[in-house]
């Protein structure tokens, strides 16, 4: 149980017992989603004496969350707590709290702000003009911690993208110049720490089984056929960035939609023909291929798992071609649907990541890509919601010359594919000064750069990144 919970529990009460006590019921409860009957009843016998009234009230994430921004707000507003927010490792799981936006922060003076420890101020703003910044701010320091203990394990990562998708888009609002600088910076780090874990461990990650949990993209469709809905849509938004889903995440929760966020992986290079055509075979792609073969191959892999073919459906739509769900009919009971809107978005995108977001929000209001997930909730729909790729705001090394291309297969502003070694081999000799990644035949780019004109602003896909790599895999709760 130790191991599970990555909780000490026979040091609980040796010092500090309150706070150390907490910090297991918020590891338990909140960061390893939930419980079961004999550790509630465990955790209750070593926590009542110490918080007998929420013991009273129920062991539950939503009356810990209450207890606990009761707390804080107490702790800022009279520097009275049942609790010491300076110990350190309730330090820490206070700045997850904050980081996943379980607690509100509290608004407080210039002073105040200014005299609170570093660690803590993530939970802290001083007037609505600077909310964002504040955030920021907290989030970078948050963000720091996380580097320093980050290891080659996917569910980190994908626990961390969704702080760093938080956090960019308070970056893309916020005009402090030093504050964006130094978001910009720990940005770059983690994107230099993720190059290390894609070089250790992504390899590896495709033997994993997709059931409990599909770490990439290729076993999402395992994932699904686990699960025991009897009516199962799956919706790949092509392009879609974790920070962009944040966007339609946030819009969902406004209509009362509720879902369960994680991440799973790209294929690399992150290229649709081949990471979408991952997830709809359900397997490695057929690099030789591009993703025109994608329904043949839904289909198949659906017919190959029992479920007949009058069941199975495949569906492109648009903002020009929206989703009519009247075409679904009663006895589909599983669908694949593309949206291409975001690629064609991104690529269309000038003026960088502000115009992007921007065009993101319209998009969502134009496209009516909300209603769609509900109706298809209403048809009974279990739905699921992943993307491709992502993107990366790209500045330009050079333009690919006919000896750099001799032989590509397959190439972008982010990748090549070769036919054979020599060929990439030559590439590699006349591009000393350029780093990539080698996958087979493949080459691709790590950090925000691009085959293009030296110095020009591209928004692209195909490399490395932890922005192209990790996609959002979302279930929309029953």
């Amino acid at each position: 149980m130790e191991n599970l919970y990555n909780v000490d529990f026979d040091t609980l009460t040796s010092s500090k017992a309150k706070e150390r006590i907490l910090n297991a019921l918020i590891t338990v409860l909140l960061e390893k989603n939930g419980i079961n009957e004999p550790l509630t009843k465990f955790l209750s016998a070593i926590t009542k004496p110490y918080f007998p009234a929420l013991v009273t009230k129920g062991l539950t994430k939503v009356n810990l969350v209450n207890y606990i921004q009761v707390q804080w707000q107490s702790y800022v507003d009279k520097a009275i707590s049942e609790l010491d927010f300076n110990e350190s490792l309730l330090n820490k799981s206070l700045g997850y709290l904050f980081a996943f936006e379980y607690l509100k922060p509290v608004q407080v003076s210039p002073e105040k702000y200014d005299a609170f420890p570093k660690p803590l101020k993530i939970g802290l703003f001083v007037d609505q003009q600077g909310h964002n910044d504040n955030e920021l701010e907290g989030l970078i320091e948050y963000l720091k911690q996380q580097l320093e203990i980050i290891e080659d394990i996917a569910d980190q990562w994908f626990k961390i993208i969704q702080v760093l998708a938080n956090a960019k888009l308070k970056y893309l609002l916020s005009e402090n110049e030093e504050l964006k600088g130094a978001y910009q910076k720990i940005e770059n780090a983690f994107n230099i720490r993720f190059q290390r874990f894609i070089d250790n461990t992504y390899g590896s990650l495709f033997s994993l089984s997709g059931v409990r949990k599909p770490v990439v993209v290729s076993r999402i469709l395992e994932h699904i056929n686990a699960k025991p809905s009897k009516k199962k849509a799956l919706l790949v938004i092509d392009g879609m960035n974790y920070w962009q889903w944040n966007i339609l995440g946030k819009a969902l929760s406004d209509v009362g939609i509720v879902y369960s966020t994680n991440a799973s992986l790209a294929f690399i290079p992150t290229i649709t023909a081949w990471s979408r055509q991952a997830i709809f075979k359900g397997d490695k792609p057929d690099l030789s291929s591009d993703n025109s073969k994608e329904a043949k191959l839904f289909v198949t892999y659906w017919l190959n798992h029992g479920v007949s073919g009058f069941q199975i459906a495949y569906k492109k739509f648009s903002i020009n071609e929206p989703l009519r769900l009247e075409d679904i009919t009663p006895d589909i009971t599983i669908i694949g649907l593309v949206c291409n809107d975001l690629d064609d978005i991104m690529h269309g995108s000038i003026l960088g990541n502000s115009q992007l977001k921007t065009s993101t929000e319209q998009w969502i209001a134009i496209s009516k890509i909300v209603e769609s997930i509900s109706g298809l909730k209403a048809k009974g729909f279990q739905v699921y919601i992943t993307a491709d790729h992502g993107s990366i705001e790209a500045k330009g090394l050079k333009n690919l010359t006919m000896k750099d291309k001799l032989g590509a297969l397959s190439r972008g502003k982010r990748h090549l594919h070769f036919t054979n070694e020599i060929l990439l081999d030559n590439f590699l000799e006349l591009n000393t000064n350029i780093e990539v990644g080698k996958k087979g035949l493949s080459l691709y780019l790590k950090k925000q750069e691009a085959f293009t004109n030296e110095n020009s602003q591209v928004i692209t896909h195909g490399g490395s990144h932890l922005w192209e790599v990790i996609v959002p895999f979302i279930s929309i709760n029953e």
